[in-house]
């Protein structure tokens, strides 16, 4: 197949068109930068002379573009489309006006200039330039050894470029994968997960708070397991977006709004199981909380917040023994629920298209639409040999023994197939 390149002569017409500076000097730089490629001197000022820009006119064009840059960001025609498809599309008004809000921060932070001549250097270094209060940075930043950029608080950073990448999306100025390349941790390194003993004893440590008794915090942690799912920030979606009216008490199933992709924020995951996993008896922990609150019918399943879950999940790990105890990056709320779920996945056997599926039928996971999503970012390959701690622990517990056997007829198959035998 064909790769299209970018024509001298159209990137020029697009420097005139965003009011960039068009000197020759500048655009042989600009153009080998964006291109890979290596044109001369001789070759710019020729194709300026071809479009009749001689240094008179290219003058005036800066200029008027510099005058027009007093206009406000939400004037951009861009920025005028994405508010009129938004106001068409799916997206709520709350998702429209924080993207606004961040672009104008952003917008602010490049200050007030035509978002055509931003450059991703500059974007970076405007971020990492903005201070608090008392002097510090805002948004810390370092370059790795493969020279990609390290923030201390990449979610921030990522908030401010999503809008720019969203609305501004054609001009090629963020690269392909940037929001990876703005992680602490490339995505996928840390592929960590609370092995049985680990989960067992987290469950525990729980105990009653002034929000939820022991018995809804416990149904809780088992039903993300059991379900694959996000925490749910807003409330609204994931385990906390949960309700009782979308609860199958006889199948044991349910139905969950989870975050969706670009233009459909809310996906609805029909028919998830709540009991995946028999052995955490996370479904008779959800009954017994079911028949603490009355039975009822209708409502929040989990009356509490994401920062009340974040904390009891950080709050219960410290009351542990176990390496799960320590503050290590890999161990956060997003490990419990989705990590733990695929790999018990796959110790069980269960095939990833199995768990992978477009919505509303979810299977046997949420919100994974693609078997590379779990290998690249949730699945860490196990060596053969089982942690004696954990393989002491699965012996001594009847439930967990018969996943231990399930777990040695897959490496006895692997071996049959590689030709072990």
């Amino acid at each position: 197949m064909r790769v299209k390149k970018l024509k001298l002569r159209a990137f020029i017409e697009q420097q005139v068109k965003d009011g960039s500076d068009l000197s020759p000097s500048t655009i042989l730089e600009e153009y080998n930068k964006r291109t890979n490629r290596n044109i001369s001197f001789a070759a710019v000022s020729d194709m300026l002379k071809k479009m009749n820009l001689n240094k008179g006119q290219r003058q005036v064009i800066v200029e008027t573009a510099r005058k027009e840059e007093g206009q406000d960001i939400l004037d951009y025609p861009e920025v005028k489309s994405y508010i009129q498809n938004s106001n068409l599309g799916s997206v709520t008004e709350f998702q429209k006006n924080t993207q606004l809000n961040q672009l104008r921060h952003l917008w602010e932070l490049m200050g007030k200039t035509n978002p055509h001549n931003w450059t991703m250097e500059k974007m970076l270094e405007a971020v990492a330039a903005e201070k608090k209060k008392n002097g510090e940075p805002k948004n810390p930043w370092t370059v790795d050894d493969r020279g990609r950029p390290r923030f201390t608080h990449p979610a921030a950073v990522k908030a401010l470029f999503s809008p720019f990448s969203t609305m501004f999306n054609n001009m090629g100025t963020l690269p392909k994968n940037w929001s990876a390349n703005l992680c602490v941790h490339k995505a996928g390194e840390l592929k960590d997960f609370l092995n049985f003993p680990e989960f067992a004893e987290f469950l525990s440590q729980i105990a009653d708070t002034e929000n939820m008794s022991r018995e809804g915090w416990t149904a809780l942690f088992c039903c993300m397991v059991n379900m694959g799912s996000r925490e749910g920030a807003k409330g609204e979606t994931g385990i906390l977006g949960l309700l009782w009216e979308d609860i199958n008490f006889a199948a044991k199933r349910c139905s969950l709004r989870e975050k969706g992709h670009r233009g459909n924020a809310r996906e609805r995951w029909d028919n998830v199981p709540m009991d995946m996993y028999s052995w955490l008896h996370g479904w008779e922990a959800l009954m017994r909380f079911w028949e603490q609150q009355g039975k009822p019918v209708s409502g929040k399943v989990f009356p509490v917040t994401y920062l009340q879950l974040s904390n009891m999940f950080k709050d219960t790990r410290h009351k542990c023994s176990s390496r799960i105890k320590n503050d290590e990056a890999a161990m956060r709320l997003h490990t419990c629920g989705r990590r733990t779920h695929v790999q018990y996945a796959q110790r069980l056997g269960i095939p990833l298209e199995r768990i992978c599926g477009k919505a509303p039928n979810g299977r046997f996971g949420v919100g994974w639409k693609d078997p590379k999503i779990p290998v690249n970012y949730y699945l860490s390959e196990e060596a053969e040999e089982i942690d004696p701690t954990e393989l002491a622990f699965m012996q001594a517990n009847p439930e967990y023994a018969k996943v231990l056997a399930s777990m040695q007829e897959q490496n006895r198959k692997i071996k049959e197939l590689l030709g072990a035998f």
